[in-house]
C-alpha cells in the first residue's frame, strides 16, 4: 500500500466541511478533491483549502481522478446510489449516517463492498469519542454490574431537515452508542412523534428499544428544544453512569448509587427496599475530537485490510431499527425486531405480521396488549396476521397464522399448520403439521394434535425415523370449536362447528357440529341446544 491515502470528499455543505478539515490534517491521508453541486460553496472551501481542487461533477471523482476512496456527506437520498457508484468503481467508501433510505439499499452496499474487497465505513462517529471509549472500557470490565436499561436525550433548536425526520436525524447518534454498549440488537422497537413545524417529518420522537435480559432503550430526540441537551444514562445493578457530551470537562460522571432487595424476610415488615448513595467520580478522558479519530480509523483500515468497528453491516443494523421506529410512528404500534447479529450473536429473520415480505423485516403487535416476553422462536417462513399476540417461550415456524391471533407461552406450531383469524390458543398446546384450525377456535390449555397413526422412533432397519418414513394425515378443526384443557386429538378427524371437546378428553373420531363430548375415548355428551350455539 502507498503510503498515503487518495481521498476526495462529496458534499460540501453542513458536515462535509468537517470531514474536509480533518482528512485533510492526517498526514497517511492526500485530499485531492472535492465535489458539491453548489458554486459558492466550493468557491468558500476553495478560499480555506486553495490546494483541493473543487468539481460539480460526481462522475469526475470516479473516473480518471485516481482516488483510493470517496467520503459521502450528502443528504441520505442520495446516499445509497453515490455509495453504489462508488464501491463498482472500485473505491473504499465512507458514507455519513444514516447509511441509507432502506435496509435493502443498505444490504446491497454491503454485499458489493464484500465481493470486492473494499472497506465500507459509516459516520457512526460518536463511537470514535474518548467518553464513549471509556464507557465501554468500564461496562465490559462489569463495573457498573448488569445493565438494566439506557436513557438518551438528544436535543436542540434545529436543525430542521426536510427529507428526513429528526429520528432518522439524531437518533443514530444514540442507537449507535446503545448498540455498541449492548452488543446485541433490540427485540421491539416502539416510537411515538410529532410533526409540529413541517407536516409529515416529525420534529419530536421518543423511541424505546427492548432487548433480551428485561433491558431497554429510551431515545428522546428533538429540533424544538430551547437547550442543546445530549446526555445519556447507563443504569446498572452496583452502578449508573451519566454522560454529558455538552460538558466541556467532565463528560463521564459514575455514580455509586444502586437499590438493594433483602435477600431474605419472613414478614413484610422486614421487607424493606435499601437505597445506597455511595461517592461520585469522574473517570479522566483523554482530549481527542471524535471525527479525526473516525477519519484515522477508516485510513487504518484501508491500509491493513480490516474491517471498520462502524462497518455496513453495523449501518445495516441501525437502518433496520430506524425502518421499525418509522413504522411503528405510521401505525402506532410496536415492532418487534431481529436483525443481523455478530460475534456471540445470532442472525434470525421474523416476517411482518401484516402479511410484508422483504429482507430482515418486522413483527408488529398492538402497543396497548399485556406485556410480552422476547424469549420466543418465530422463523422467517410464518406468515403473521395483523394484532398477532404472541407469549414468550413459544415457537413458531412454516405455518400460517391469521389476524388477531393470541398464542400463548410454551406453545409450538409446526410447519404447515394454519391458524385462522381471532383465535386463543393456550398455554403449553401443541399444533402439529397437518392442523387445520378455523376461525374463532379455542384451543385450551396442554392440547396435543397428533398427526401420525403409528409413531415409531426408527424404521423396520433400526435408524431413526425422517419425514420420508411417515405420512401426515391432516386434521380439522371448524370454526367456533373449543378444545378443552389436555385434550388430545388424534390425526384424520374434522371437530365440527361450535363442537366442544371436553377437558381430558381422547378424540378418536369425528365431532359432530354443535356437539359436546368427553371422555377417553370421547364420546357424545349432548348436543348444544340452539339458544346455545
Amino acid at each position: 500500500m502507498k503510503s498515503q491515502v487518495t481521498v476526495g470528499v462529496v458534499g460540501c455543505g453542513y458536515w462535509g466541511p468537517n470531514l474536509i478539515r480533518n482528512f485533510r490534517q492526517l498526514p497517511d491521508c492526500n485530499l485531492t478533491l472535492m465535489c458539491d453541486t453548489s458554486e459558492s460553496r466550493l468557491a468558500h472551501l476553495k478560499s480555506l483549502y486553495p490546494e483541493v481542487e473543487g468539481h460539480k461533477d460526481f462522475g469526475h471523482l470516479l473516473n480518471g481522478a485516481g482516488l483510493d476512496a470517496v467520503i459521502i456527506a450528502t443528504p441520505v437520498k442520495s446516499h445509497y446510489a453515490m455509495a453504489k457508484a462508488s464501491l463498482l468503481a472500485g473505491k473504499h467508501t465512507f458514507i455519513e449516517k444514516p447509511m441509507a433510505s432502506s435496509a435493502e439499499e443498505c444490504e446491497e452496499l454491503v454485499s458489493i463492498a464484500d465481493e470486492k474487497g473494499l472497506v465500507l465505513m459509516i459516520g457512526h462517529t460518536f463511537l470514535y469519542s474518548p467518553a464513549v471509549v471509556k464507557i465501554k472500557e468500564i461496562v465490559d470490565r462489569g463495573d457498573i454490574g448488569d445493565i438494566r436499561y439506557i436513557s438518551s436525550r438528544r436535543l436542540n433548536l434545529g436543525l430542521f431537515q426536510k427529507d428526513i425526520n429528526v429520528a432518522w436525524d439524531l437518533a443514530p447518534h444514540d442507537i449507535s452508542i446503545i448498540l455498541h454498549i449492548l452488543e446485541e440488537v433490540p427485540v421491539s422497537v416502539n416510537c411515538r412523534g410529532e410533526a409540529h413545524i413541517t407536516p409529515g417529518i416529525e420534529d419530536v420522537t421518543n423511541i424505546h428499544l427492548t432487548f433480551r435480559k428485561h433491558r431497554s432503550a429510551l431515545i428522546q430526540s428533538s429540533w424544538l428544544d430551547p437547550r442543546k441537551v445530549r446526555e445519556m444514562t447507563i443504569v446498572g445493578s452496583r452502578r449508573m453512569i451519566v454522560y454529558d457530551d455538552v460538558a466541556p470537562l467532565e463528560k463521564i460522571k459514575i455514580f455509586d448509587a444502586r437499590v438493594e432487595v433483602p435477600p431474605h424476610y419472613d414478614t413484610f415488615a422486614e421487607f424493606q427496599y435499601s437505597y445506597h448513595y455511595g461517592d461520585m467520580y469522574v473517570p479522566y478522558l483523554k482530549q481527542e475530537e471524535p471525527l479525526k479519530s473516525e477519519c484515522q480509523h477508516f485510513l487504518d483500515s484501508i491500509r491493513n485490510g480490516k474491517t471498520p468497528l462502524s462497518n455496513g453491516r453495523k449501518g445495516l443494523e441501525l437502518v433496520k431499527i430506524l425502518e421499525a421506529a418509522s413504522a411503528s410512528l405510521k401505525r402506532g404500534r410496536d415492532r418487534n425486531f431481529r436483525g443481523r447479529q455478530h460475534a456471540s450473536l445470532h442472525r434470525e429473520r421474523v416476517q411482518d405480521a401484516g402479511g410484508a415480505q422483504g429482507g430482515d423485516a418486522w413483527r408488529m403487535r398492538k402497543s396497548k396488549q399485556p406485556k410480552e416476553q422476547p424469549n420466543r422462536q418465530i422463523a422467517p417462513d410464518v406468515k403473521l396476521g395483523k394484532g398477532v399476540r404472541i407469549y414468550g417461550f413459544s415457537n413458531l415456524y412454516g405455518c400460517e397464522i391469521g389476524d388477531d391471533v393470541k398464542i400463548g407461552t410454551f406453545v409450538e406450531v409446526q410447519k404447515g399448520a394454519k391458524i385462522g383469524n381471532r383465535c386463543k390458543i393456550s398455554s403449553h398446546s401443541f399444533i402439529c403439521e397437518g392442523v387445520t384450525l378455523e376461525d374463532e377456535v379455542f384451543i385450551g390449555h396442554n392440547v396435543t394434535f397428533i398427526n401420525d397413526l403409528f409413531p415409531r422412533a426408527t424404521d423396520a432397519d433400526g435408524h431413526l425415523q425422517t419425514e420420508a418414513d411417515w405420512k401426515c394425515i391432516p386434521t380439522l378443526v371448524k370454526k367456533g370449536a373449543s378444545i378443552g384443557s389436555s385434550a388430545t386429538l388424534l390425526c384424520g378427524i374434522t371437530v365440527g362447528e361450535y363442537a366442544i371437546v371436553g377437558a381430558g378428553s381422547v378424540v378418536t373420531k369425528d365431532v359432530p357440529p354443535h356437539g359436546v363430548v368427553v371422555g377417553n375415548p370421547a364420546k357424545v355428551l349432548k348436543m348444544l341446544p340452539k339458544e346455545k350455539q
